[in-house]
């Protein structure tokens, strides 16, 4: 299909899902687009610039070394859910049964992040690539709305930020995890690289915010209250931490601000 009409298309698509429905399961509980601009991370590269045709160009030449198993686990990703946060790092035990808290509250943490994350991306308009650069394959479910920052990025990584918090002897796992399903958002081709580095500066800006909400830490309080009444699992290690670490996916980035 024409470059220019799947653009015609997806942003009408977008138009008439966003007057239809709404995508957040909670209204705002922390924090929203007035504590967290888009302004929190920079101006994304312009379409057609050397950087994005370069992007363009490494997109490209992942998918062509993506193995049916990459390609299958990029499928699995794509609902977010908080079980494929904690099952990967924690097992199976860590249910919504058991710990019921803990998935209520990575839900609401979830809402603000992806609300935050589409205000960015409204505001910013970067386009996908699956549907602007017709090299580029889609492995996962369309999405029609602009692209910067990564809305899984946003939500993964502020999931780790919280989830190192409450589970600290598997903080690394868990950044870990988040930053392997980000790069699949890009194997995927739902996203470029700087989507994905939007996506981590503003799931720190969250999880900064965050931090000044009374509700959320009176929330937290109760999570990690639930955590230590409930017996635990037996340790189970993660599999996205097999193999050698690469400089700067794993733990805390520097830039946070405490």
């Amino acid at each position: 299909m024409h470059t220019t009409l799947r653009r015609a298309i997806a942003i009408t698509t977008l138009a008439l899902l966003t007057a239809c429905s709404s995508k957040y399961p909670y209204p705002p509980q922390y924090v929203d687009s007035h504590t967290v601009s888009a302004r929190s991370i920079p101006q994304p590269p312009a379409q057609g610039s050397a950087e994005y045709k370069a992007e363009v160009a490494q997109i490209v030449a992942l998918q062509a070394r993506l193995s049916p198993q990459e390609i299958a686990a990029i499928k699995r990703e794509d609902k977010i859910t908080p079980d494929k946060m904690l099952y990967p790092v924690l097992g199976e035990h860590y249910n919504e049964v058991r710990y019921p808290k803990l998935y209520e509250f990575l839900r609401k943490v979830a809402s603000d992040s992806w609300r935050i994350g589409d205000d960015a991306r409204d505001y910013w308009k970067s386009p996908r690539p699956w549907y602007t650069e017709s090299a580029v394959k889609l492995h996962v479910e369309p999405i029609y709305s602009y692209g910067y920052p990564s809305g899984h990025t946003t939500t993964f990584g502020s999931w780790a930020y919280v989830l190192a918090d409450l589970f600290p002897q598997h903080g690394d796992a868990f950044f870990a995890h988040a930053w392997s399903v980000a790069e699949h958002r890009i194997g995927g081709g739902a996203h470029y690289p700087h989507d994905i580095r939007g996506g981590k500066m503003m799931a720190a800006a969250v999880y900064s915010a965050l931090q000044h909400n009374a509700d959320y830490r009176r929330d937290l309080a109760e999570v990690l209250a639930e955590i230590k009444a409930t017996p635990a699992a037996p340790s189970k290690k993660c599999n996205c931490l097999h193999g050698k670490k690469k400089a700067g996916q794993q733990g805390r980035p520097a830039y946070v601000m405490h």
